[in-house]
């Protein structure tokens, strides 16, 4: 799993193993406090790609993948630049 920081979101990039798997996928606070999730079906062999959007700017956020019959795996200190102006 990889987790790079954006403009409001974190971009996450996932490989599956060899059986299709539901995946949580949370960007946690400082605190361990979620403040973004998605859900997804994460395909046999497949690399997806798993977009969490609304982060405020910050550093230091953890990235976090859990997937049904596998470990947690988790990135740390993934920062994010402020949004763009909608306006």
């Amino acid at each position: 799993m990889t987790a790079v920081g954006g403009r409001g979101q974190v971009t996450v990039g996932a490989k599956g193993d060899d059986t299709a798997r539901e995946c949580d996928f949370s960007v946690l606070d400082p605190a361990k406090v979620t403040i973004s999730s998605k859900e997804i079906s994460l395909a046999p062999k497949a690399t997806q790609t798993v977009k969490l959007t609304g982060i405020p700017s910050g550093s230091f956020y953890t990235v976090v993948m859990d997937c049904t019959g596998q470990n947690t795996t988790s990135v740390d200190s993934v920062s994010v630049r402020p949004a763009p102006d909608p306006h």
